[in-house]
């Protein structure tokens, strides 16, 4: 019988995120298209954003920060948000970080194709320790 994970504690964190992300999806997906695109803007050149995008990332965000308030997280609608928060800050290959993507597939989430998922990552001395990606 294997040992248990030394991540397995950010790898749970991870699974609940994303599955209260992927309900936060689901709800915005089972109201329709014109929910969907209701309120989409352009980050740069063809990159999408949506409401839904932004409020995925802040409850998942939120319940990381709950657990690990001194880890560094990564979002891809808000870029870097430090323990300082400053966006853009240096980030330290000693610190454990989070990375993630809300809603990967954004476009096809648009257009109410079922194409998309919830990509949360964890790293830890520089090394990619737990990654959870939930269509």
């Amino acid at each position: 019988m294997s040992s248990p994970s030394p991540y397995q504690a950010q790898l749970d964190l991870a699974k609940s995120a994303a599955l209260k992300a992927g309900e936060i999806i689901a709800s915005y997906s089972s109201v329709g298209r014109s929910s969907n695109s209701a309120r989409v803007d352009v980050k740069s050149g063809v990159d999408l954003v949506t409401e839904a995008d932004t409020r995925v990332e802040k409850v998942v965000i939120s319940m990381i920060r709950d657990a690990y308030p001194n880890d560094v997280i990564v979002g891809e609608e808000d870029q870097a948000v430090t323990p300082l928060g400053r966006p853009g800050e240096e980030f330290p290959s000693d610190r454990n970080i989070w990375c993630i993507d809300p809603i990967d597939g954004t476009t096809n989430f648009v257009h109410s194709y079922p194409f998309c998922a919830v990509s949360i990552g964890y790293m830890s001395e520089g090394e990619p320790r737990v990654g959870v990606v939930y269509n």
